[in-house]
């Protein structure tokens, strides 16, 4: 059961995510939705990795390089692709470690002795909805008018 997957009353679908942990797993979750549903397909990497990079070390379920492999390891998208094309999973590990980079060289996210953790611009980030991308965008933009900020309230 995935509980209310929506507000009530203001949406009209809601999303619901179910992590099988292998293909006995993830048989038994297309019997779940089925025959309403076809194939369950996961989303995972349609949305930006950095920003979920991002949201798993804010709300520290991964604190680590390693524990972002694993948590990759143990979803739907890792079962299928594993079945699929085995390959592509290669790609997704050094995508991961890119994408943690880019975080850790734009301020999101620090790394010291192998450990993440979330900067205070990563966490409202997070929160907020934004993309990484935006966010930095955004706070480099704020930077670049801190003088002109700072006259004006002195004045």
């Amino acid at each position: 059961m995935s509980g209310r997957a929506g507000r009530l009353g203001l949406h009209h679908e809601g999303f619901a995510l179910l992590l099988p942990r292998n293909a006995v797993e993830t048989a038994y979750a297309q019997k779940l939705v089925a025959p309403k549903n076809e194939r369950l397909n996961s989303v995972l990497l349609k949305l930006s990795l950095r920003k979920t990079l991002l949201s798993l070390a804010a709300s520290r379920i991964s604190n680590s390089r390693e524990a972002i492999s694993d948590f990759f390891n143990n979803t739907l998208y890792w079962y299928q692709t594993l079945e699929r094309n085995p390959t592509k999973l290669k790609q997704l590990h050094e995508l991961c470690g890119k994408a943690v980079d880019w975080l850790i060289e734009n301020a999101l996210l620090l790394e010291e002795e192998g450990d993440l953790r979330v900067t205070q611009l990563g966490k409202a980030t997070a929160f907020s909805g934004l993309l990484p991308e935006t966010a930095v965008r955004f706070a480099k933009m704020l930077q670049g008018c801190v003088a002109n900020l700072t006259r004006s309230s002195t004045a």
